[in-house]
């Protein structure tokens, strides 16, 4: 089952990878209701570590499917700034994974300001290919995507993951320029 998971996970296929939740949600035995998001809350929020991961993305995945989106991001968004960085990478899974609108904006404050470059990573590949925003969701993100692209304070790695979500989302390829980005932009959006 995994092997399947895996695979569906990802592939370019956003309805492959719906498949691919389902599959994870059946061999994890989760029900999809509410009592699931109701037994999973407080291990999601207090637990320990091994638990409380396992809980955020099997949040992520009941919440994908419509399973009280709102109450599982505000979940998950509890835990986007937590000490320990296997929680704080879980729960950016999750949000990735549960990809409401909601989320892109906080994954894009955390792409932007964690402390951790494994974490920045994440909302980075999360936003321009993998989780399971459409790609009319993925393109709210380029505004602020240009804006890091000319933001000196971020250092070399964060702003070549930057770059490479542009060229992700947009499907343009342009070089490592903010200003060639945001001119391409401004005759785009006219």
């Amino acid at each position: 089952m995994n092997n399947l998971f895996v695979t569906a996970i990802n592939s370019d296929d956003l309805t492959v990878r719906v498949a691919g939740i389902e599959v994870d949600i059946a061999a994890r035995d989760l029900t999809k209701d509410s009592s699931t998001v109701d037994r999973l809350e407080p291990v999601a929020r207090f637990g320990e570590q091994g638990p409380r991961a396992n809980a955020l993305w099997d949040l992520a995945l009941v919440g994908n499917r419509g399973v009280d989106p709102d109450r599982v991001a505000d979940i998950l968004l509890s835990s986007i700034h937590d000490e320990n960085v296997n929680i704080r990478y879980w729960a950016v899974e999750g949000l990735a994974y549960l990809a409401i609108d909601a989320a892109i904006a906080p994954l894009l404050d955390v792409f932007h300001d964690d402390s951790s470059s494994t974490i920045r990573e994440r909302p980075a590949c999360c936003l321009a290919q993998s989780g399971m925003f459409s790609a009319a969701q993925r393109r709210t993100a380029v505004p602020r995507l240009l804006d890091f692209a000319q933001d000196g304070a971020l250092d070399a790695e964060t702003r070549t993951w930057v770059f490479q979500a542009l060229r992700d989302i947009t499907g343009q390829s342009l070089p490592h320029d903010g200003t060639l980005w945001r001119q391409w932009y401004t005759t785009v959006k006219k």
